[in-house]
């Protein structure tokens, strides 16, 4: 497992840090006591859309209420651990299930010459892809643009999205 966690990895034609690095950093960044720029939040640690329920009536700003439901995992933690599970959970069901799943994923890998090859066709259908352009630019591009004007960045932290929502 250890000479694994150390391959370098290529996904899609573009080189990533091996397993091990990505793991590293995301656990410093994400541990409760790290002095990182990242923020710690009070979240549900899990607003995927099998947890929240719209309200079926429309507020006097043709809003509907929303209701978060399985506080199992609620509490403070890095802002990037509510980021992470519903954007995978929602945007990447079909490859995170993928075992379950009939047809294809859009997933392909092989290990070549120590180098672990991943292509990855992301959210090949319809609904995937909205749903992942609408947390994209409502929820993720928003909220790194409002860390900037705060004086922090979270582009150091993606890491943290990429381990936290596989590890669940």
């Amino acid at each position: 497992m250890a000479a694994f966690l150390r391959l370098q990895i290529e996904m899609n034609e573009m080189t990533y840090p091996s397993f091990g690095q990505i793991s590293r950093n995301a656990t410093g960044i994400l541990h409760p006591t790290a002095t990182s720029s990242c923020p710690n939040v009070f979240g549900l640690g899990d607003a995927h859309g099998a947890n929240i329920m719209i309200s079926d009536k429309e507020g006097p700003d043709n809003r509907r209420e929303l209701l978060y439901i399985d506080y199992e995992v609620a509490g403070y933690h890095s802002v990037m651990l509510d980021l992470a599970k519903p954007f995978y959970l929602d945007v990447f069901f079909e490859m995170l299930y993928a075992d379950n799943v009939k047809e294809s994923s859009g997933i392909e890998y092989a290990l070549e010459d120590g180098v672990i090859k991943i292509t990855l066709s992301v959210c090949t259908d319809r609904l995937g892809q909205e749903i992942m352009n609408i947390k994209r630019q409502l929820l993720i591009d928003p909220l790194f643009q409002y860390s900037r004007g705060m004086g922090f960045s979270l582009v150091e932290h993606e890491s943290g999205i990429v381990c936290f929502g596989t590890s669940q």
